[in-house]
């Protein structure tokens, strides 16, 4: 109880600090060493460890980093994504970490020693000599749309997928739901087919108040605990094949736990340890040991 309590905890803390890290510029970074360590799934109180970490993260790019890293990507298909979210967040807060206040037009860049760097973003550049530092668009290039360069002119709608100020719609392919994009800036976004995407399946992952932005609440399939093959259809998970010890539930968008090859597994670890006593005792080879009545599930 006392480890699912502090799971609940930083997953609690990852969600309101993302929000953050998207909305208010604010972040939590840390330097990550250690052990990615994934709660058995018949006995959470017990880890599976699947390998090292040694990586500086934000809590804003776990997603990320879950998405790039084969060992993470290895741990999610064992664990579930939020069990891998839980233990790299855990990572994050214990080692050299800090809250990190990001200037607009700017993204996270963790770095051992500097768990706060940052790096400017759309053509804008560091200025070292304001405190604390900011980016700047220096002259003589000019800010339009968000974005820094030199332009002969500005018009209202820049480029193919800014945001209309007159209309306050985003320009989106039909069909296509405009969605923030997780860990970047509230000015970054993409066209999302929520009907079919697995990750944003049946709306957007994270909620804006622009104007524009699509406002139903997404799905991410893939992390459903248990989940082996699932695909997003009509905007809702639809789930095929679930991993040992889950089976898919009667909707078909969820696995539950199997009680009865819980069962099964206790009964084998039951026999096994049987075995082991009577041929260590010297009594025999492994054929004397007891027989042991399995109840089978159907």
């Amino acid at each position: 109880m006392r480890v699912a309590s502090v799971f609940q905890v930083l997953t609690c803390l990852f969600s309101v600090s993302l929000v953050a890290a998207v909305g208010g510029k604010t972040d939590i970074c840390g330097e990550c060493r250690g052990s990615l360590n994934i709660p058995k799934l018949l006995s959470p109180k017990t880890f599976n460890v699947f390998g090292n970490i040694n990586t500086c993260l934000c809590l804003s790019t776990i997603p990320n980093y879950i998405a790039s890293n084969s060992l993470a990507l290895s741990a999610v298909s064992y664990g579930g994504r939020d069990a891998v979210t839980n233990a790299l967040t855990s990572l994050i807060y214990s080692g050299n970490h800090g809250t990190c206040n990001y200037p607009e037009h700017s993204q996270p860049s963790c770095q051992f020693g500097n768990p706060c760097g940052f790096t400017c973003t759309d053509g804008f550049t560091l200025n070292i000599l304001s405190y604390p530092p900011n980016c700047v668009c220096p002259k003589p290039f000019t800010v339009c749309n968000g974005q820094c360069g030199l332009f002969k002119g500005c018009p209202s709608s820049y480029g193919k997928r800014s945001l209309s100020e007159s209309s306050g719609k985003l320009l989106c392919p039909v069909g296509l739901a405009a969605c923030q994009i997780i860990g970047r800036g509230t000015e970054s976004w993409e066209c999302v087919d929520t009907k079919q995407d697995l990750e944003s399946c049946g709306g957007c992952m994270i909620q804006s108040s622009r104007p524009g932005f699509y406002k139903e609440e997404g799905v991410d399939c893939t992390a459903i605990n248990g989940v082996s093959d699932v695909s997003c259809i009509e905007g809702k998970c639809r789930v095929r094949r679930c991993m040992p010890g889950y089976l898919v539930n009667e909707a078909g968008d969820n696995c539950v736990e199997d009680h009865g090859y819980s069962k099964l597994i206790s009964q084998f670890d039951d026999l096994f340890e049987v075995t082991r006593v009577v041929w260590f005792n010297g009594i025999g080879a492994s054929f004397f040991a007891p027989t042991i009545d399995m109840a089978f599930p159907n």
